[in-house]
């Protein structure tokens, strides 16, 4: 069910979306982990900053990590890579209706650089893992989860994983003049940002990453997940409690950056106050929280992986929404 909400808050709501796209998406020529630390730290910001003026109220948190876990099927079509990336960014939503969680959604998403259309995945592995959802375990994921099996199944998995595309000016006349209005909008004439379904031999299904997030904030984008797992899962549920799990307990260790010289919290958490705190997924397990109000992190020019023990974890980007109308099912 799609949250109901006045044509004035959905104003307010897109501009913030809009406005933390424009800040975080200005320069295109950075590396992906560079945007998505970006978009981690622009977009709770902008979220925290809107009041609704209706019954709804809407608060942001997020965690940004530089290494994300990694995973390894049987089945992969190509030698080479033996194990890819789960995904660069997860973004969760907590609905709750009159003091009770009613729904909670995710929407894991690989974030790909494209310069044309049509877009062709570059990684068949990491393609046929989104396409297909093989049995897959885990591998460079943490002690505690490497070797670890899971099996995610359902009608809409499509809803749930997605490709996100970021693309520069030389491939958004492909949208036309709609594309080039919305980007006179953001101040950001270099970016393009898309979401896409895993089909073969391209991607297709593209959707503006800005209005698949303002749908996911209202409930009608991502797949339903129930938390805690139930125990013995190994399906949908049990991924993503497994990524809010490593990435809020890897939170606080420190690695060093690109120089060498100096030590950084391998992410921030944009703070959720008072009773949304106590919602939070996040807060659930990160409960040492350094606060960050300088900015997004400088993200290292390579991927640190480490030896893939224990430095994994994925980028979370969380939304609570709550009002104080009677709870009903979504």
């Amino acid at each position: 069910m799609k949250w109901t909400i006045s044509s004035a808050d959905y104003l307010k709501l897109a501009r913030a979306v809009y406005a933390a796209f424009a800040k975080a998406f200005f320069n295109i020529q950075q590396s992906e982990p560079q945007l998505i630390a970006n978009l981690v730290w622009q977009l709770p910001n902008f979220i925290n900053s809107v009041t609704l003026i209706g019954s709804t109220s809407i608060r942001s948190g997020a965690i940004f990590v530089h290494s994300q876990p990694f995973v390894s099927c049987g089945n992969f079509p190509s030698a080479k890579p033996d194990s890819v990336e789960i995904g660069d960014l997860l973004l969760l939503r907590t609905t709750v209706q009159a003091g009770t969680v009613t729904c909670r959604k995710a929407l894991l998403l690989q974030a790909k650089k494209f310069t044309s259309f049509p877009v062709l995945p570059d990684n068949v592995n990491q393609h046929h893992l989104y396409a297909y959802w093989p049995d897959f375990v885990y591998k460079r994921s943490t002690k505690a989860l490497n070797l670890q099996k899971r099996k995610i199944q359902g009608m809409d998995l499509y809803n749930g994983a997605k490709y996100l595309l970021i693309g520069n000016n030389s491939s958004y006349a492909y949208f036309g003049y709609y594309a080039d209005h919305i980007l006179q909008l953001l101040h950001a004439r270099d970016a393009l940002i898309l979401t896409a379904q895993p089909t073969y031999p391209h991607l297709s299904h593209h959707q503006y990453f800005i209005q698949e997030l303002i749908d996911f904030i209202l409930g009608d984008a991502g797949k339903s997940y129930v938390r805690p797992a139930q125990s013995g899962s190994l399906g949908w549920d049990q991924v993503i409690d497994d990524l809010i799990s490593i990435t809020a307990n890897q939170f606080t260790k420190y690695i060093s950056n690109a120089s060498g010289m100096r030590y950084e919290t391998r992410g921030q958490f944009a703070f959720l106050a008072g009773s949304f705190q106590d919602i939070s997924v996040l807060s659930e397990v990160a409960t040492q929280l350094n606060i960050n109000t300088d900015g997004p992190p400088l993200v290292p020019d390579e991927r640190m992986n480490g030896n893939g023990s224990d430095n994994s974890g994925i980028s979370i980007i969380e939304f609570i929404v709550k009002s104080n109308e009677k709870a009903s099912t979504e």
